[in-house]
């Protein structure tokens, strides 16, 4: 066995996430400067020469499994429709996203929210003929 190139991919390995830990750092700080409100959804800010810096912030939603039952049955008076917890009582997204007024509250009595790590594009400038 190769014990040189092992210790390379090792010391390789560590390197790699010691970066990664220091981008993650890095991009946090530069969404809070540049992207301050925390919106679900993608914003865009234009740069110098036609360069755009490109944000997406996902959340992710996840419910508290042992209030879904007692959630199930008070909403059962606004005749929710049934796609807006599966089975597995998973959210769905896209009926959470028409809820309002008292449905909503009481929905998220039972729902943790967090946000996802954020994503950054550098998107280079359109060429023009």
């Amino acid at each position: 066995m190769n014990t040189s190139l092992l210790q390379q991919w090792s010391e390789t390995v560590t390197q790699l996430n010691t970066l990664k830990a220091k981008e993650m750092t890095l991009r946090k700080q530069l969404v809070a400067t540049v992207f301050p409100s925390v919106l679900e959804g993608t914003q865009t800010l234009a740069l110098n020469n036609g360069w755009q810096l490109k944000m997406t912030q996902p959340f992710t939603r996840s419910l508290n499994q042992d209030k879904v039952p007692e959630f199930l049955k008070a909403a059962k008076k606004y005749k929710l429709d049934p796609a807006l917890i599966r089975t597995k009582y998973e959210l769905s997204v896209s009926e959470f996203r028409k809820l309002e007024g008292e449905p909503l509250l009481l929905l998220q009595d039972i729902m943790t929210t967090k946000p996802g790590a954020p994503s950054l594009e550098l998107v280079p400038p359109k060429e023009t003929v």
